[in-house]
């Protein structure tokens, strides 16, 4: 019996020698995972922000906060990133602040940004940035109210060269339809893709220079605030006079006129660069082109389009393609 209970003290002298062993373990093991983990934490600790659509105040559920945040960590460096343009991070000392650019009157989404802070070996903290979409937007009417807006832009009776056309739904004065106005011409270094145009070129245009060359179409708006847009692009000399136009009426001032009260508004449009050698589809070289005008009280026939005086032969005005807005 003595053994017995001999035998039963050694085994738990054991087993208490081999949890305390196991106990030093394990706090060993917990400090060395505080070493390879450092802590990282932000004061106040939001985990979402959302700014106003001006950018000029940020909140969380309805309420007015400041954007700057404490970075808490054992970690020699930190970092906080934003991962959209709009929303800015600016770092000083130990805090950083975000900064939001107002919406652009075109967005009609929510934009959404994520902020990483982080430390070299500390877990990341997120904090997801939201701001308001501007209460009045542009809505895009341009299928509902224009016609062969993009393109490739369709056509109809040859002018000249077998490359240039008449193009279906615009109307273009004497001037602009001389020389024809989609360029349907392809090769294997400049992909034209039936672009709309109006220009004149040595040896191929029917009349070597245009003067307030017009090229447009007419509808009728109803009152409202809207937004006419063409993408533009453009080949040889660009030597030119050129604008786009918003004019009441069915047809557009000319070049010396288009500030004048028929023309609701104008834009110059300018040469981009000397020749083009690339193919214009996706090309950086586009510029956008914009007007924004008010219709008035009873809508009214407006007439949307471009005018064109060019000086001099190899000049190419290209229209991508056209947009028409309206804001809510």
């Amino acid at each position: 019996m003595n053994n017995i209970v001999k035998i039963i003290n050694q085994i738990s002298a054991v087993a208490l020698i081999i949890a305390v062993m196991i106990f030093v373990a394990s706090c060993e093991e917990s400090e060395k995972e505080k070493e390879k983990a450092p802590e990282l934490s932000i004061t106040p600790s939001y985990g979402s922000i959302n700014f106003s659509a001006d950018g000029t105040t940020a909140g969380i559920n309805g309420v007015t906060v400041d954007p700057t945040f404490t970075v808490n960590t054992q970690e020699a460096t930190w970092d906080a990133v934003s991962n959209q343009s709009w929303l800015k991070v600016t770092k000083q000392n130990n805090s950083f602040t975000l900064t939001a650019e107002a919406v652009d009157e075109m967005t009609v989404s929510n934009p959404m940004a994520t902020v990483a802070v982080t430390g070299y070996a500390a877990k990341p903290v997120f904090i997801t940035v939201t701001q308001d979409a501007d209460a009045t937007v542009y809505r895009n009417i341009t299928g509902q109210v224009l016609k062969n807006t993009q393109e490739p832009f369709e056509y109809g009776t040859m002018i000249a060269a077998n490359r240039w056309y008449a193009a279906t739904d615009w109307t273009a004065n004497a001037a602009a339809a001389a020389n024809g106005n989609v360029d349907v011409h392809t090769n294997t270094n400049v992909a034209y893709n039936n672009n709309l145009t109006i220009w004149t070129w040595s040896g191929l245009s029917p009349t070597a220079s245009i003067t307030n060359g017009k090229l447009y179409q007419t509808v009728t708006l109803e009152a409202g605030t809207y937004r006419f847009e063409a993408v533009c692009h453009n080949n040889g000399a660009a030597n030119w006079t050129a604008f786009l136009v918003a004019a009441l009426g069915s047809d557009l001032p000319d070049v010396d006129n288009v500030t004048e009260q028929t023309s609701l508004a104008s834009s110059p449009i300018y040469k981009v660069l000397e020749h083009h050698t690339g193919p214009i589809s996706g090309s950086s070289l586009d510029q956008t082109v914009t007007v924004t005008f008010v219709v008035p009280q009873g809508g009214a026939t407006v007439s949307l389009g471009f005018v064109v005086s060019t000086l001099a032969p190899n000049t190419q005005l290209m229209i991508r393609s056209v947009s028409l807005y309206v804001r809510d």
